[in-house]
C-alpha cells in the first residue's frame, strides 16, 4: 500500500477512535511522554503491547507506558463492529461474496455525492461571479462609443492626446477579452457542476433502485459478523443519502400519455407546459416570452416534434419553479406552443436538476432535489 495512503488511513481511524461515543470505546494507552494512544489491545506480555488502530498495528514498550485505560467486552465488541465498517468502506476489505454490485454501486455514489455537494456549495458564487462580469462587460461596452467617437475625431499629429486615447480603447478592448474569457470559465464551472450533479442523481437512483432489490435478501443471507457490518453500514449510509433529498408530488393535469403543470416563471408569471423528458431544453411561446418580460436572446435553430427545423430564440431566465422546485438561471427556447394544451415544453435544462417520476395514474409530476449543500468548513 502507498505510505502516503496508509497514513490517511490510520490518521481517519485515529480521529474515528476518538470520535466514538463510550459504547464502542478503545482501549486507552497514556505514554510517559504524556501522549495517548488509542486502538484495541491486541497482545500484550511482560514487556510489549501490541495495539491495533483499525488499519494496522504497532507494539509499545511497557517501559514507556504509564498507564492503560482497557475498554470492557461490551465496549469492545462495539468498537470490533465500527472498525470492520470503515475498513470495508475505505476498501481495505473485500465487499462480502455476492455484494460486488452492492459495493460497487455504494462507492460510485459516495464519490459522486461530495462531488456534488462541493459542486452546489460553489453554484451561487459561480452565479455571483456572472452578474459581477456581466455588469463589467456592460461597462466597458458603454464607454466604446465615447471612444470611438473621440478617436475619430483626434488629430493624430496631437502624438500624446492621440496615443492616451489609443491606450484607452485598447485597454477597454483587453478588458472585454478578458471578460469574455472569465466569462467562458465561469460557464464550463457552472456546466461540469451540472454534470456533477445529474451523475449523482444517476448513480444514487441506481444505488437505491438495486438496494431496494437486494439490500434485504442481501442482509439476511450474511454468512459472518463482517458482512453483516457491511450490510449494516451500506443500509445506514443509503438512509444518509435518503435524508438529503426533498421529494415533492406536484398536482398535474393528464392529457394522453403527457403531464401538464403549472410553472413560474421569474416568480412572477404562471404557465402550464407539457412535461417532456425527451425535450433538451424548455420550450416556450413567443406570448409567452412577451408576457414574461423575455427580449432579445441567441438566435438558434431547433428540431420539433415532427422533424422540421424551426428557429427561435435562446434566453436564460432567472428562475423557473414547479412547486416548490426551483431552478434559477435556466435556459429557454422560444418557438411556438407544441398544441393548444399547453403554452411550451417543460423539458431536461429544468428536470435534469431532478430525479424524476411521471405518475400518470395519479397525474402527478413527483420530483427529488438534494436538499442545499451546508457551507464548507473553513
Amino acid at each position: 500500500m502507498n505510505p502516503i495512503t496508509l497514513g490517511r488511513r490510520l490518521r481517519l481511524a485515529l480521529l474515528l477512535l476518538a470520535l466514538y461515543p463510550a459504547a464502542a470505546r478503545a482501549d486507552q494507552l497514556l505514554l510517559k511522554n504524556g501522549r495517548t494512544m488509542e486502538g484495541i489491545i491486541r497482545g500484550e506480555d511482560a514487556v510489549e503491547v501490541t495495539l491495533d488502530f483499525g488499519y494496522g498495528t504497532t507494539t509499545l514498550q511497557k517501559a514507556d507506558i504509564a498507564s492503560i485505560r482497557r475498554s470492557t467486552p461490551k465496549q469492545r465488541r462495539a468498537l470490533e463492529r465500527r472498525l470492520l465498517g470503515v475498513a470495508a468502506k475505505s476498501g481495505s476489505i473485500a465487499a462480502p461474496a455476492g455484494a460486488e454490485e452492492l459495493s460497487r454501486l455504494l462507492e460510485a455514489a459516495r464519490r459522486g455525492r461530495e462531488e456534488a455537494q462541493d459542486a452546489r456549495r460553489e453554484r451561487e458564487q459561480i452565479l455571483d461571479e456572472q452578474a459581477e462580469l456581466a455588469e463589467q462587460a456592460r461597462e466597458l461596452r458603454g464607454r466604446q462609443p465615447r471612444l470611438a467617437a473621440a478617436l475619430g475625431s483626434a488629430n493624430p499629429n496631437n502624438r500624446r492626446d492621440y496615443n492616451s486615447l489609443v491606450g484607452e480603447v485598447n485597454a477597454v478592448n483587453a478588458g472585454l477579452s478578458a471578460n469574455a474569457y472569465q466569462v467562458e470559465e465561469a460557464g464550463r464551472k457552472l456546466e461540469a457542476g451540472e454534470a456533477a450533479l445529474g451523475k449523482y442523481l444517476g448513480d444514487y437512483s441506481a444505488l437505491r433502485r438495486y438496494s431496494a432489490a437486494n439490500l434485504q435478501r442481501l442482509r439476511a443471507g450474511a454468512p459472518d459478523e463482517a458482512a453483516k457490518v457491511f450490510y449494516e453500514d451500506a443500509a445506514r449510509e443509503l438512509a444518509e443519502m435518503a435524508a438529503e433529498f426533498n421529494k415533492q408530488a406536484v398536482p398535474s393535469r393528464r392529457v394522453g400519455a403527457h403531464l401538464i403543470v403549472d410553472v413560474v416563471f421569474n416568480g412572477k408569471v404562471t404557465v402550464p407546459l407539457l412535461v417532456d423528458t425527451g425535450a433538451s431544453q424548455t420550450v416556450i411561446s413567443p406570448e409567452v416570452a412577451a408576457e414574461v418580460g423575455l427580449e432579445g436572446g441567441e438566435v438558434v435553430h431547433s428540431t420539433v416534434a415532427d422533424g422540421r427545423q424551426v428557429e427561435g430564440r435562446l434566453i436564460v431566465v432567472d428562475s423557473l419553479a414547479v412547486g416548490d422546485a426551483r431552478v434559477e438561471k435556466t435556459p429557454v427556447i422560444v418557438i411556438a406552443a407544441p398544441g393548444p394544451d399547453a403554452k411550451g415544453l417543460l423539458g431536461m435544462s429544468f428536470l435534469k436538476n431532478f430525479m424524476v417520476q411521471l405518475d400518470l395514474p395519479n397525474s402527478k409530476l413527483i420530483l427529488e432535489s438534494l436538499a442545499p449543500a451546508a457551507p464548507a468548513k473553513r
